[in-house]
């Protein structure tokens, strides 16, 4: 498949490099949780991931509202296991949700006003990022992070 780097791409990546040298600089290091992850494609998302390892059996629904340059997350998932986003966008124009986890994207398409998406993955204790890849959106302000234990 082939794929066109945008700028957008670029300061995304860049900007999780620092995120992730901080983060790294402040953890102390960890031991690796041996999960692994096997991907599906589903009609009205990116990818959805189930993992095998460490990951509890807790199931939580976290509403994801996006709106001109943020993002809310309703309830902030704090627990590992199986989480289905509920993405909806309350803004004026498109934005979308891309989680990284595990070294990988799990993104929503770019939503119309008023359009909604969702997708299901197990995520394993740690920190994970979350970001709207319309470009400049990131830089405003749509990304953030959350952390489950």
């Amino acid at each position: 498949m082939n794929r066109t780097i945008r700028k957008s791409t670029i300061f995304f990546v860049l900007g999780l490099v620092v995120v992730g040298g901080l983060v790294g600089a402040c953890s102390g290091g960890g031991a690796s949780s041996g999960v692994s992850a096997a991907t599906t494609q589903t009609s009205n998302v990116r990818a959805t991931t189930t993992q095998t390892g460490n990951v509890s059996a807790a199931a939580t629904t976290v509403n994801v509202t996006m709106t001109e340059m943020s993002f809310s997350l309703d309830p902030m998932p704090t627990k590992a296991g199986q989480i289905t986003f509920v993405v909806t966008n309350h803004g004026k124009i498109k934005h979308n949700f891309v989680l990284e986890a595990n070294g990988r994207e799990y993104a929503t398409q770019k939503i119309p006003p008023g359009g909604s998406e969702t997708f299901t993955v197990d995520l394993g204790p740690g920190t994970y990022n979350f970001v709207c890849t319309v470009f400049g959106h990131n830089l405003a302000g749509m990304q953030g992070s959350f952390t489950l234990a």
